[in-house]
């Protein structure tokens, strides 16, 4: 009896090592009944959209330091509002008790099950904490009744050499940790049998095109610091495929361009700790005296009147050498007309709303300076304005007339100066692509990236007063800030009425006729034209001398630079000074389709 006794008791302290061991492992491994869910934060005035809304206004704030980091209380409020948003709208509700309202999920068992039906498990909490450089997530768990935990995910960001790592250091339940060590022979099986694998989450990263590279051995990610704009706006904008999400896309990715500021990632500590992405965007500012300046040039009411008198005079003054008829434009005339024709670039503007349209992401081209600074040279000044930051984005081409000057080509060059930097002018390109066509001057091909001016196109152009003008262009020239364009007039009649005004334009300038004194202000360029004007009455007036194209391009060049108002003092003394001036005036409404 005693050895029986002894046996059986034997046998059960077996059964109680052999079962209850591994029991008691296990449940020391699962247990952790720690839960430091910051509740205080939960509050019924938190809204999801209105969370997001105040994140992305506060990142933006500043214009030149775009602060896209949370800080520990930041990140939990918004996972509040995700799960009051997704998962449990009652989740903290003010006022409620019942355990639906104390718990992300509740899950009763089916009554069915032996044991443990009919007991319910909790899905109590979700939140995260910051320490150091690593961060992680804790979803804390009730199961049964018997059994608190906690699943947790953490991870850690390091940078070298211009290469992140995102490493996942913490995954598991309790004080299981898949992530090292014995945990990693368990989770690889796992893992691969629900098809967790190297192979499949690179090709999933592969199709939403991020440039992301998945380490099954350590379970890290790792990407180049140069691709961190494009997989930000690739994780941040829809999928649409919209104009303004590919040239957002395009804007987000040449931010990382800078070697110092620009876009960086990770954790921050000043003061508290945070996570996320910074952006420093003074590398791209523009100088806002120049930007200003530029602007208020091009956006000087366009005054058509003035506009003919002076395209009909320097006209005409241009035709005394007895060559080619050529209406001449300057850089400055041509950017307004541009602006005109555009109505402001008011279709050059790109925005990303978030939260339902609570914030936004703004991205608008407010004109455009042109610059031609010699003859087979130009240079595009893109006036952005960047979410409230003035830029100046400088993109130059080469000019290329074919054989018979009717048809120039301007071709772009791959790469655009903004600010300091020096990056891919691909999203320009994309911009102009969508709207070149409200500049009724030029067209845009895509495949060599170049603008194409042909005369066709430049006799719309030049009918500034009305529908059609009598003047043909037959052949376009770039000069140094200046575009020829020679015509010719069919119309015999109007042909006779040109000759006799530019004769009696000849005659005027062998008398002397200008009154220094009427104009108001610019003494330098009124000196200037006074002592032209002078050079030209001794040529006319000496036998011996011819006026050639360089003397009457240098007096077009000077009349160009008096501003409105003393362009229109000169044109009412050059007017009254004639003693017929019908033909003149007549002229004024004949050219430019008056």
């Amino acid at each position: 009896m005693k050895k029986l006794i002894k046996g059986l008791l034997i046998f059960i302290i077996t059964i109680v090592l052999i079962v209850g061991i591994p029991l008691g492992i296990l449940y020391f491994m699962v247990a952790d009944s720690k839960d430091n869910a910051p509740t205080s934060l939960y509050q019924d005035s938190v809204v999801l959209d209105r969370e997001i809304a105040d994140l992305i206004n506060h990142a933006l704030s500043d214009n030149e330091n775009y602060d896209f980091t949370l800080s520990e209380d930041d990140i939990n409020t918004l996972i509040f509002a995700i799960i009051r948003d997704s998962l449990n709208k009652d989740y903290y509700k003010s006022g409620c008790d019942d355990e639906e309202c104390k718990n992300i999920k509740v899950i009763t068992l089916e009554e069915g099950i032996p044991v443990i039906g009919g007991k319910k498990a909790y899905f109590k909490h979700l939140y995260a904490e910051i320490s150091g450089k690593e961060m992680t997530f804790y979803a804390t768990l009730d199961i049964l009744g018997m059994i608190k935990t906690r699943l947790q995910l953490g991870f850690e960001v390091g940078e070298k050499d211009g290469v992140y790592t995102v490493k996942v250091h913490k995954m598991g339940l309790g004080k299981i940790n898949l992530a090292k060590g014995l945990g990693k022979k368990i989770r690889d099986p796992i893992f691969s049998s629900l098809g967790i694998t190297e192979n499949e989450i690179n090709s999933k990263l592969e199709k939403k095109n991020l440039p992301i590279t998945f380490s099954a051995d350590d379970f890290a990610f790792t990407f180049d610091r140069k691709d961190l704009g494009a997989i930000i706006a690739g994780l941040l904008l829809p999928d649409e495929d919209k104009p303004e999400n590919t040239i957002i896309k395009e804007l987000f990715a040449l931010l990382t361009t800078p070697d110092e500021g620009g876009l960086s990632f990770g954790f921050y500590d000043d003061p508290e700790e945070r996570f996320g992405m910074r952006l420093d965007m003074k590398p791209f500012a523009g100088d806002e005296e120049t930007y200003d300046a530029s602007l208020n040039a091009i956006k000087v009411p366009f005054d058509v009147d003035a506009f003919i008198k002076n395209k009909t005079q320097t006209f005409l003054l241009a035709n005394l050498t007895g060559g080619d008829m050529k209406v001449v434009f300057t850089a400055d005339e041509f950017n307004r007309l541009l602006y005109d024709k555009t109505n402001g670039y008011e279709n050059f503007k790109y925005e990303i709303p978030f939260a339902e349209g609570e914030a936004n992401f703004s991205l608008a081209v407010k004109g455009i300076a042109v610059e031609i600074p010699s003859s087979d040279q130009i240079k595009f000044n893109f006036l952005v304005d960047i979410n409230g930051l003035k830029s100046i984005m400088v993109l130059s081409g080469g000019i290329e007339p074919n054989k018979a000057e009717d048809e120039i080509t301007i071709y772009l060059n791959e790469t655009v100066t903004i600010g300091e930097v020096e990056t891919s002018a691909a999203f320009l390109f994309d911009i102009i692509g969508d709207n070149v066509e409200s500049f009724e001057l030029m067209e845009y091909r895509p495949q060599d990236r170049a603008f194409l001016i042909t005369v066709q196109a430049f006799n719309s152009f030049m009918s500034v007063g009305g529908e059609s003008t009598p003047l043909e262009a037959e052949r376009l020239r770039f000069g140094t800030n200046v575009l020829e364009v020679f015509v010719k007039v069919d119309d015999p009649s109007l042909q006779e009425t040109i000759e006799n005004v530019t004769g009696m334009i000849n005659d005027l300038l062998s008398d002397v006729f200008l009154d220094p004194d009427a104009f108001t202000g610019q003494e330098e360029e009124i000196e200037e034209l006074n002592a032209i004007l002078d050079d030209i009455n001794d040529i006319l007036n000496n036998p011996e001398e011819e006026l050639d194209e360089e003397d009457v391009d240098q007096l077009i060049e000077i009349i160009n630079q008096l501003d409105e108002e003393n362009q229109q003092e000169l044109y009412n003394q050059i007017e009254d000074a004639l003693l017929d001036n019908e033909d003149l005036l007549e002229l004024y409404n004949l050219l430019f389709g008056n």
